[in-house]
């Protein structure tokens, strides 16, 4: 449902306006934690697997399989990106309200 950045930065806009930011205890848990968790697990597990499906360090993969890195560093990101604008957007809007 919220897969994007977008998606996300309107349900934060809808937290806001309902009052239930800054999120504090369980509500930070679930609905901070676990979204930015799963975010960052997807983004460093592009650089578990695929060097172990290639059977090859990174570095010879880079120099090999240009596209397949490419991707992986693509993957990565997304990844880092989308949890720091989250990140930025939840905070930011918090402490923009009070």
């Amino acid at each position: 449902m919220h897969d994007n950045v977008f998606g996300w930065y309107r349900l934060i806009r809808r937290w806001q306006r309902r009052g239930e930011l800054p999120l504090s205890g369980m509500r930070r848990f679930w609905r901070y934690v676990v979204p930015l968790s799963v975010e960052l697990c997807l983004a460093s597990i592009a650089w578990l697997i695929v060097p172990r499906l290639f059977h090859a360090p990174i570095a010879t993969i880079s120099l090999f399989a240009p596209d397949a890195f490419l991707s992986i560093v693509l993957i990565t990101c997304l990844g880092v990106g989308s949890a720091l604008t989250r990140t930025i957007m939840t905070f930011r809007l918090a402490v923009g309200r009070q």
